[in-house]
Parts: C-alpha cells; structure tokens; sequence
C-alpha cells in the first residue's frame, strides 16, 4: 500500500512538472520561430541548456516512474525516489539504473531523441550531423549516468556545457556527438545547400569538357577549319 501511495505521488508530480516544463516551452519555441527566420550561423544550431535541462527532468520523471512500477509489481528493494535520483553506484541489477540506461541508449539510437527530447524540439547527432550509433549513444548516458548526478553535474556536466564550443559535456566528447535544435539543424542544411547553389562554379582548367574553345582564326574554328594545323 505504501508503494502504490508512492507511485501515484511520483505521478502527481510528474504531471505538475510536465505542466511547468510545457509552460516554458510555449514561451522558448517562440524565440526559437524568431531564429528561425533569419540567416542561422554554426552555434545557432546548439541546444540551449534551458531545453536540455528541461528535457532530462522529463525523461527522469518517466525513469523515476517506470522504476517504482517495476519495483513495485515485482516486489523488489527499491530505497526511494531520492535515494535513486542521487544513486552513484552503477548496480547493474538495480531496476532505476536498467532502465535509465536502456531507456536513453535505445531512444537515442533509434530515434535520435528521448520523449522529453522529443518535446523539446531537440535531436542527438554526431559532430557531422548524422544519427548517432548505438555505441555512441551508450558512452554519452553511460557517463552521463554519474554526469548529470545531482550532486555531481553543478561540478561535471555544468562546466563542460559552458566552457565547450558545442557545449558538450564529457560524454559527449568522448561520444561525439552535439545535442541540437531539430528545426534549426535542418534549415541550416537548407541554408548551406542553398548557398551551394547560388555560388558561381569555378572555371575548369586545363582541356576539359567544360573548357572554353579556342577563338576562330586562331589555331581551328568552329566548323572544324583549322583541325590539320600543327
């Protein structure tokens, strides 16, 4: 009975959360439709901490859920929803740290985004823009298991994100990969492709195909005059 009142306390504040965080939303997608209209450059592209931020409580709300149902419909030892969140052991049979990392690694694999990165707008792409691999996607949660630990993140994950040109934190170094703005990632595609189209090619050197033809009088003409001159 405890359990089941605890899990519908969790619920309720999720809910709550999910309200706040939505709340934020509204107000930052609008500023993100103001970028969006004008000429993107590289960092544009970033995730802002407040979206990234936003997003991981979101996801550790569903974690944090999925856990105390698993522990409780299986009857397993699980020490609270604190002692979780703040949990710096990676125990491998523990239910809160399997399906954090299961959850994260093949969300991302698979589809780029977790569901609060999802409803944040924002995707996880290789420092090239592809979809990132299955191994990447385990190094970066894997790290950021002990990275984004609330006792450890103001000292580790925080700094990194700040002091970084692409505002990566550990794990995404040593994954490489960039955590972006879905929307922005892909008009900047647009954008450099349309640039690419609009640039003047270059003149092709030496006798190519796209090589300019000798003027008429000297060396050959058009009609084909001049082909037995030496």
């Amino acid at each position: 009975q405890n359990g089941l009142e605890r899990l519908v306390f969790v619920l309720l504040g999720v809910c709550v959360s999910m309200v706040a965080v939505g709340l934020g939303l509204a107000f930052r997608r609008r500023r993100q439709m103001a970028v969006l209209v004008g000429k993107l450059r590289p960092q544009d592209v970033l995730a802002p901490l407040s979206l990234r931020v936003s997003a991981h409580l979101l996801d550790l709300g569903l974690i944090t859920v999925s856990a105390e149902a698993l522990a409780w419909t299986l009857g397993l030892q699980n020490p609270g929803i604190l002692q979780n969140a703040f949990l710096m052991t990676a125990d491998v049979a523990h239910p809160y740290f399997v399906i954090y990392l299961l959850y994260l690694v093949l969300a991302e694999w698979a589809g780029g985004a977790t569901l609060g990165k999802l409803l944040m707008g924002l995707r996880v792409v290789t420092d090239k823009g592809d979809p990132v691999s299955m191994w990447a996607a385990l190094v970066r949660n894997l790290i950021g298991y002990f990275e984004r630990n609330p006792v450890l993140a103001a000292f580790l994950a925080l700094p990194t994100i700040f002091f970084t040109p692409s505002r990566q934190r550990l794990g995404d170094l040593l994954a490489r990969t960039l955590v972006v703005q879905k929307a922005a990632l892909e008009r900047f595609k647009e954008q450099r492709l349309e640039e690419a189209s609009t640039r003047p090619a270059p003149l092709a050197k030496g006798g190519g195909l796209d090589a300019a033809p000798p003027p008429e009088g000297k060396g050959g003409s058009r009609d084909g005059g001049g082909a037995g001159a030496p």
